[in-house]
């Protein structure tokens, strides 16, 4: 890939005051033109059904209650996701895609050329409020759903789907009420079914898709008896439901005459099974794993093993993402594998045989993987999709003009003492290094580091298990860290009164003994974090692209610089 080097759309200079607060208060005072833009915002987020008059009526009132905060959000729009796409979903024709990523959007594209033909926004909130984890077409691309973390839970306290005209994008309303976060969505073959599978020992959720109305679509059958999330589902033959949980379980239900469980059947390649497919055949299921290499194969009426495929020849890895192809005769896989730091689709005969390991130009994990017509749909956490042929090659692959933001470890996120200079790689680490200088608004590459760059201090206070944990400890004690939240960079004061960790889901401030100041929920994950010399400003780098120069004393966003690693324009 050619690389150029652009800064897009994103500095916001210090004078600006602390961000406002949500938006609870009376309105009352606001004038007429600033309610009617609230009201037209609450129906948007499905929250108000009046009319858009202006007034502050106890019914707008009660919508700026029960909604997510309606503040208006700078966004930028590169045209393109610019965090990992978690799910992609085509229809049976193979024209249409919809891809959910943790940037907050949901994307429809056109097939087979890969043109984008709207951004459709949910309700969005801080931290992780908004991300989308899942998405689904119906067979005959009249509905796109979608799901993930609702920004509406903090209100109502449960997760919903939301649902979209695929032809116009207007929404059409919100479905269900569940207890955790939509992990995987999928509809049956004749689209008279949708089935959820959710976060926690939510398990899986089963509606009749066959009404007119998707607003109104009748909730059938919930099995909440699992152990673990659900990452995986998929309809089979007989309208049969197959689902896999991280509790290492593949549970098979009956959706006629009435929705119950029929098999519960333990793995038995890997512990964490996180994917599955049918063959169209209605013949074989196949499971892939996050822990493993090696996918599962049953029988899709008797749920005998059949076998695990053969081991491909590389290097290390998982194979979480499987899908058969659209004839049924061969199984893909992918995920973590690597062969000259590109991923590969390993191709499969339907008894497990290894027949081919097909090259990509995607550089992190294969997220979801969808068959299309005689080819391959494919979505990755590095926010690129596209489309492979039959024979592998790319029928076309779009990538995020964001910079990844990865790896910031050592040189490759040094900033000047005073912290008005930075450099960074557009890529992994130190690939493709920058070296942006706020005060002359310049972006230059910079393949050798300045002298005067200094890397983030990680030594001088007794933290330790800090790089990728979910458990880092100071001086032996458990530092405080969100529930599975991933501790992802260090930064520690030169004078040792405190220290900074980038985090999966937020920037947090310690101090000299370990005890947290503050917290903040960034845009996407902070993967790398440094500080001035007189520890007044970090230098966050997120990855959404974004670096941001934020307040030590309490976290207050200073600036933002985004990044286009593809264009040359302001």
């Amino acid at each position: 890939m050619h690389w150029t080097l652009a800064l897009v759309a994103g500095l916001w200079l210090g004078g600006f005051s602390a961000q406002a607060e949500p938006l609870r208060q009376d309105i009352s005072g606001l004038a007429q033109a600033e309610i009617v833009a609230l009201q037209r915002r609450l129906a948007d987020a499905g929250c108000y059904k009046g009319p858009l008059d202006g007034a502050a009526s106890p019914a707008t009132k009660t919508a700026v209650l029960a909604c997510p905060d309606q503040r208006p959000r700078l966004v930028i729009e590169t045209g393109m996701h610019v965090a990992a796409i978690r799910s992609i979903a085509v229809n049976t024709a193979c024209t249409l895609a919809a891809t959910a990523s943790d940037d907050k959007t949901l994307r429809l594209w056109s097939l087979p050329d890969g043109r984008l033909l709207r951004t459709l926004r949910l309700a969005v909130g801080d931290g992780d409020s908004g991300k989308l984890s899942a998405t689904a077409l119906s067979p005959d691309g009249r509905f796109i759903v979608a799901g993930g973390w609702d920004a509406h839970f903090e209100f109502r306290r449960n997760h919903s789907l939301t649902i979209f005209d695929a032809s116009s994008g207007a929404l059409l309303g919100r479905l269900g009420e569940f207890g955790n976060v939509v992990k995987a969505l999928a509809f049956s073959k004749d689209g008279k079914w949708l089935a959820v599978s959710l976060g926690g020992t939510r398990g899986v959720t089963l509606f009749d898709a066959s009404g007119f109305n998707p607003a109104n679509w009748p909730q059938v059958g919930r099995d909440e008896g699992y152990g673990s999330d659900s990452y995986g589902v998929t309809f089979g033959p007989e309208g049969r439901v197959y689902s896999v949980s991280l509790d290492g379980k593949l549970r098979v239900y009956a959706t006629l005459p009435q929705f119950r469980k029929i098999s519960e059947i333990v793995t038995r390649s890997g512990k964490q099974p996180f994917s599955v497919s049918v063959d169209s055949r209605g013949e074989r299921v196949a499971v892939g794993f996050a822990d493993v290499a090696v996918s599962d194969i049953f029988d899709a009426r008797t749920m005998k093993y059949l076998g695990p495929t053969e081991i491909p020849p590389l290097a290390n890895g998982q194979l979480g993402a499987v899908t058969w192809s659209q004839d049924g005769l061969k199984l893909y896989a992918s995920g973590d594998h690597t062969k000259d730091k590109k991923h590969v689709v390993v191709e499969f005969d339907r008894n497990g045989r290894l027949l081919s390991q097909q090259q990509t130009t995607v550089e992190s994990t294969m997220m979801s993987m969808s068959s299309c017509r005689a080819g391959l749909a494919y979505s990755s956490f590095d926010s690129a999709f596209g489309l492979l042929d039959r024979t592998g090659g790319e029928v076309f692959s779009r990538f995020s003009a964001a910079a990844l933001m990865e790896g910031k470890l050592g040189q490759a996120f040094g900033i000047s003492p005073d912290g008005k200079r930075l450099r960074f790689g557009l890529k992994h680490g130190a690939d493709a290094a920058v070296l942006f200088d706020l005060q002359r608004a310049l972006l230059v590459e910079a393949p050798v580091a300045e002298p005067d760059l200094v890397a983030p201090r990680i030594e001088g206070l007794p933290i330790t298990n800090w790089r990728d944990s979910r458990h880092v400890d100071f001086a032996g004690r458990p530092v405080k860290l969100d529930q599975n939240e991933t501790s992802n960079a260090l930064a520690i004061r030169i004078d040792g009164a405190g220290f900074v960790l980038g985090a999966e889901y937020s920037l947090r401030n310690y101090d000299g003994n370990g005890m947290q100041r503050w917290e903040k929920a960034g845009p996407a994950a902070a993967m790398g974090v440094n500080l001035s010399a007189d520890g007044r400003i970090i230098v966050a780098a997120y990855a959404d692209g974004t670096v941001r120069w934020q307040r030590w004393s309490d976290g207050q966003e200073l600036l933002a610089l985004f990044v286009n690693r593809e264009t040359k324009a302001w």
